[in-house]
């Protein structure tokens, strides 16, 4: 396996649902009824229909896997990718994986060892980074830590009828004692277990505590230095930050305000004070390290809730990948998928060139491209200098002690003139603007 790749910077992060993303190795697919998952026998898609991410689909396999991954790995770095996260990726039941059996083996059903550590050097070869997503609040019933009458009761938390808690009340979700340091030994194992990881995800990181969070970093660190860990956090946890818990987090502190002023929910004023609420209060290193998104698998995609329009996406893409952060891309929405809830916003990737939408895909190139060739926009302070909610467009500065750049971004229906350094620069209806000085 190669050794650890390049420093942190200028990253775009890629985010797929493993099982929903490509398939490799039909050797490895999941065979209809081969198993049971809560109570009745698992279903594959056959790939003869077109596919969908409906409600009555989430059991159903489609049998994306590591091979997968690793044949669209030219695809990703043509887009400008640096960054895959995978969801969950060792052995369980469900299409999701967030139901750990086992966190030292990997599901069958996605890949080998070998699979792992190939993909880890095709990336690492290409200087792209991995992302594992974590997911030690709880486990799965199938564990043997939970299958164990000795272990159980070691490592979970437990009711006065001998049978674990239950996290956030999902039955099916016996919750970790993650206090514990014995429990907390048991699970730094996964970070030596899986060398080569360059960033993990916690899950639901609000809900473990600062003991583990610290000594996981430390111990990633150790083997790495580095790696980084993201929390999902869908709160600002500006002093988790500052005390090193975590390096950085998935940013719904960018999607919330970003995604309501699209909708027309709030105005312009009112988005850049959100949004000035965790950028003026993060370290700046953080920041760096915020992976902004505006969507991923617990939402409605961005065309969802917004009509399918290229020309808007522009100007929400604007903020995504040139406010200061990490843009956090979710598989798909280059080339235009749709989805109205976070289950269909789980629905198979489209590999069928035919049906991509080429202005979409536009749209990300331009301003993937715009980042990629000016580092300001990675490394830049901000400056907010515009916003009015009568006209609907913002407008900030990116600068730093060699480059300076204005974006304005104008949802409004009229043309809106801006002044900057003595010039007076028009940004048109429903359009963005990007100067440098």
């Amino acid at each position: 396996m190669q050794g650890q790749t390049r420093a942190w910077g200028n990253e775009v992060v890629y985010h797929l649902f493993v099982d929903r993303f490509r398939n490799g190795n039909p050797a490895l697919n999941v065979r209809p009824a081969s198993f049971h998952f809560h109570g009745q026998p698992v279903a594959v898609s056959q790939n003869k229909r077109e596919l969908t991410g409906d409600r009555t689909h989430q059991h159903t396999f489609y049998n994306g896997d590591l091979q997968g991954i690793r044949d669209a790995l030219p695809y990703l770095q043509e887009l400008g990718v640096t960054v895959v996260l995978l969801t969950p990726i060792f052995a369980s039941r469900s299409t999701h994986r967030y139901d750990t059996d086992d966190y030292l083996r990997l599901d069958p059903h996605v890949g080998t060892d070998e699979d792992f550590r190939a993909l880890v050097d095709d990336l690492h070869s290409r200087g792209m980074k991995l992302a594992l997503d974590g997911v030690f609040g709880h486990t799965s019933f199938e564990h043997p830590w939970y299958r164990d009458p000795a272990l159980r009761k070691k490592h979970y938390r437990l009711k006065p009828d001998g049978n674990a808690e239950t996290w956030l009340g999902w039955g099916v979700l016996p919750k970790l004692d993650t206090d514990d340091p014995e429990t907390q030994d048991k699970l730094l194992e996964v970070i030596d277990r899986w060398p080569g990881v360059d960033a993990w995800r916690l899950d639901a990181a609000q809900h473990l505590p600062a003991s583990f969070l610290r000594r996981f970093r430390e111990r990633l660190k150790a083997q790495n230095p580095h790696a980084i860990v993201i929390a999902e956090e869908w709160e600002a946890v500006p002093t988790q930050l500052r005390d090193g818990l975590y390096d950085g987090v998935l940013n719904f502190q960018f999607r919330r305000p970003v995604v309501d002023f699209f909708r027309g929910e709030i105005g312009a004023e009112t988005m850049v004070r959100r949004l000035s609420a965790y950028l003026d209060a993060y370290p700046p290193e953080a920041l760096r390290h915020c992976w902004n998104l505006l969507d991923n698998h617990d939402t409605e995609r961005y065309f969802g809730h917004h009509a399918h329009d290229a020309r808007r996406l522009r100007l929400a893409l604007a903020l995504q990948i040139l406010l200061p952060g990490t843009p956090q891309l979710y598989y798909g929405n280059e080339i235009g998928m749709t989805a109205r809830d976070s289950h269909a916003a789980r629905a198979p990737m489209v590999w069928e060139p035919r049906k991509w939408d080429r202005s979409v895909r536009a749209a990300y190139d331009e301003f993937l491209g715009l980042r990629r060739a000016h580092a300001v926009f990675d490394e830049g302070g901000l400056r907010w200098v515009h916003a009015s909610n009568r006209t609907k467009t913002v407008a900030f500065v990116r600068e730093s002690d060699t480059a300076r750049a204005l974006v304005a971004v104008n949802a409004g229906d009229y043309d809106e003139t801006l002044d900057f350094e003595g010039e007076r620069i028009l940004v048109k209806a429903q359009d963005t603007r990007v100067v440098f000085a």
